[in-house]
């Protein structure tokens, strides 16, 4: 059962590693992503950057349309972000994935990681690594059957550092113990743990896969991309915190109450929490 409670999700993204909220997106919101999503697909394809089987992982993607700066603050999913990792927080990375369906079976590909690259390496901390981020992915075509190019995660994986990989994975593997497929209708989000181990399977369905992934980290660890906090008119002061914004030069490591709006926010829908340190 997928817990419906601020409190029920919190307590399956400690000890599951993700947890998926249903109609993340209104039905208006998701269209407009959509929308949005299937134009940067054209333009990446246009301009040469689609992989051979027409797919797309478009980085740095905020600044490419309104709707997908207003999923910042996604009424189901920033609480649930806050909750977590506090109020000192931004945007460190964002993609939109396009991925059509495959013509012909693919050669086996393993895509099992973690997320946070040289993070893993070379921050000490055994055995378990710092979670440091939570991703969220919305998506917008319908992955609630197999074969749909579903993600692919291990339920508590996000606190063991290693995942046994074959020697040879292009001649065939089967699938890590435990790993289970995302199964997610359209306008669902799936947030998760930086640390869980995942994956995507291959798309061999007549459906598109398209999905928004929005990353959020401390604004004391430098961003993957720079997103512009006046990319689009009419943001409120917390989507332009999550886009880099800050009134100080200190602001990001020893924030005034004009640095983070979002603590302001948190305290105004009763999600601060005093047991936790990163809510002081």
């Amino acid at each position: 059962m997928r817990p419906t409670t601020l409190a029920g999700r919190l307590d399956a993204l400690e000890q599951r590693g993700f947890v998926m909220i249903p109609d993340a997106l209104d039905p208006a919101t998701l269209a407009r992503a959509e929308t949005a999503v299937d134009r940067i697909h054209a333009e990446e394809s246009a301009a040469g950057r689609a992989g051979p089987d027409g797919s797309v992982h478009a980085l740095e993607v905020l600044d490419r349309d309104p709707v997908l700066a207003e999923m910042l603050v996604t009424p189901a999913v920033l609480p649930l972000v806050c909750s977590a990792l506090g109020w000192n927080i931004h945007l460190y990375h964002s993609h939109v994935d396009v991925h059509p369906p495959l013509e012909a079976p693919s050669a086996p590909v393993w895509r099992w990681h973690q997320d946070g690259g040289r993070q893993n390496l070379e921050i000490e901390s055994r055995p378990v690594r710092p979670r440091l981020s939570i991703k969220a992915g919305f998506f917008l075509s319908d992955a609630s059957r197999p074969g749909r190019g579903n993600m692919l995660v291990i339920p508590g994986s996000h606190r063991r550092n290693s995942l046994p990989r074959p020697d040879r994975p292009e001649l065939g593997f089967t699938q890590p113990e435990g790993a289970v497929e995302v199964r997610a209708a359209p306008g669902t989000a799936c947030v998760f743990d930086r640390r869980i181990w995942h994956g995507r399977s291959p798309n061999v369905s007549g459906i598109t896969r398209k999905v928004v992934f929005l990353g959020f980290t401390y604004r004391w660890i430098r961003p993957r991309h720079d997103h512009r906090p006046d990319a689009h008119p009419g943001l409120d002061p917390v989507q332009r915190q999550l886009l880099g914004a800050c009134a100080s030069r200190l602001g990001y490591w020893i924030p005034d109450e004009d640095d983070v709006p979002l603590r302001r926010w948190m305290r105004d829908h009763g999600l601060i929490d005093p047991a936790n340190p990163a809510h002081r």
